[in-house]
């Protein structure tokens, strides 16, 4: 067996044991991490991204408050800012 890894597909539904996806969208787990857990991460990963570059279309140059970011949203949103 290989390594567990966690991925994130839109398209293909969540919470499942087995999945086909591009090795862009997959990244091994960490070891001390539930690997449902590490699946939990990359959505709240993911929602920080789309809430900052999809919708308010943040660039280098400008200044970003993110409050409230005392969950794992919030944190991977004051990391990508």
């Amino acid at each position: 067996p290989g390594d567990a890894v966690a991925a994130y597909s839109p398209l293909a539904g969540f919470y499942r044991e087995r999945l086909v996806v591009p090795a862009a969208s997959a990244v091994r787990a960490p070891r001390n991490v539930p690997l449902a857990d590490a699946g939990v991460l990359l959505v709240s990963a993911a929602t920080a991204y789309q809430a900052l570059v999809d919708v308010a279309a943040v660039r280098a140059w400008q200044t970003v408050l993110v409050t409230a970011a005392a969950g794992a949203t919030g944190t991977y949103a004051l990391e990508l800012a």
